[in-house]
């Protein structure tokens, strides 16, 4: 199996509505596993390749000293992860998790491959995403009005446990 490593992606407008004939070019990152799988990937845009690399290169170097949040959907009920610096999100989770304990996991996973991680110097792959979708943390769909849906983020020794052998059977949990 291959090593992790970090793939830069390209996208196309930065801005919302932007004319397309104007096209300017963004890039971001994605962190993939040694089974090819996403574990995360960059929550910012960068406007060229070097700023997009040295960005994973800062990320590395930071990684034990990253806030880690799992946030959860309170509609939905689906669950996902984001690391912090200084207040700043630097990376999110690549998809939604149905379980807390998996998006847990792959957050896990997501830190044990970051600092192994190869950063590959091939060009970078075309995404067809607008920038907008790239930044949208893991594709929440928005309300009927267009508004996003309300969340709240946990660290994740915050997040309530309930202890089910404590509960008296019969009794609805909270």
């Amino acid at each position: 199996m291959a090593l992790p490593r970090v793939l830069v992606v390209r996208g196309g407008s930065l801005t919302a509505g932007a004319d397309p004939s104007a096209d300017r070019e963004w890039y971001a990152w994605r962190l993939i596993g040694r089974n090819n799988r996403e574990l995360g990937r960059s929550a910012a845009i960068h406007p060229d390749v070097a700023t997009c690399r040295a960005d994973v290169t800062r990320l590395q170097v930071a990684a034990p000293r990253l806030s880690r949040f799992v946030v959860a959907d309170l509609d939905q009920g689906l669950w996902r992860w984001r690391l912090e610096s200084s207040g700043e999100v630097r990376a999110v989770s690549a998809r939604l998790y149905n379980r807390r304990r998996e998006c847990l996991y792959s957050l896990d996973q997501f830190l044990v491959a970051l600092p192994v991680a190869a950063i590959l110097g091939h060009p970078p792959r075309q995404v067809a995403i607008t920038a907008e979708d790239w930044l949208r943390p893991a594709a929440l769909p928005a309300t009927d009005d267009g508004s996003p849906r309300p969340r709240r983020a946990h660290p994740p020794s915050a997040l309530p446990r309930l202890d089910l052998e404590a509960m008296p059977a019969g009794e609805a949990s909270p």
